[in-house]
């Protein structure tokens, strides 16, 4: 006589720790490298796990998962066994936001064991979250306009520079 066991253990995929979802930035904060952070695959395969980060950009109208589904990612980086990830804000902004692109991005992460295959449930990706940029400036001739921003709610100020008295 012998015995079958079923062994397979349910692998939880990495969790996103930052930037937080809804995590608002600055424009001057995106100049800046910031710094993406995850949970490890639990429990921990024997062999080594590569994550892949993938950052999308949010055109006017989409879902987060349609900005996933369908626009092309602008940010993609793997790393090899450790969980964090560090983008240049200049690969994420290139600023201003401008129709039809929206200053809100998605990013996620997808644990790959070796043979690039997904290790967990839910093909080993992290529920997506967001981030926006809240506040950028835009430099139209002698006028600067201050953007700022909530997810759906935009706002504008505006100062006038250079200006040639008695014209």
């Amino acid at each position: 006589t012998f015995k079958v066991e079923n062994n397979t253990e349910k692998v939880t995929p990495p969790q996103l720790v930052t930037p937080v979802d809804s995590k608002s930035f600055s424009s001057n904060e995106m100049s800046a490298p910031v710094t993406f952070r995850w949970t490890p695959v639990v429990p921990k395969p024997q062999s080594a796990v590569t994550y892949r980060l993938k950052v999308w950009q949010l055109m006017q109208g989409q879902t987060s998962a349609q900005a996933m589904r369908t626009n092309p990612p602008i940010v993609t980086k793997d790393v090899d066994n450790i969980t964090q990830a560090v983008i240049t804000g200049s690969s994420l902004y290139t600023g201003p936001c401008r129709p039809p692109y929206l200053c809100d991005f998605i990013w996620n992460v997808q644990a790959l064991n070796r043979e690039g295959k997904p290790i967990g449930t839910n093909e080993g990706n992290s529920e997506p979250t967001m981030f926006f940029i809240s506040q950028y400036i835009i430099q139209l001739d002698s006028i600067k306009v201050l953007c700022t921003s909530t997810p759906g709610v935009y706002s504008f100020s505006y100062t006038v520079s250079n200006v040639n008295p008695g014209t």
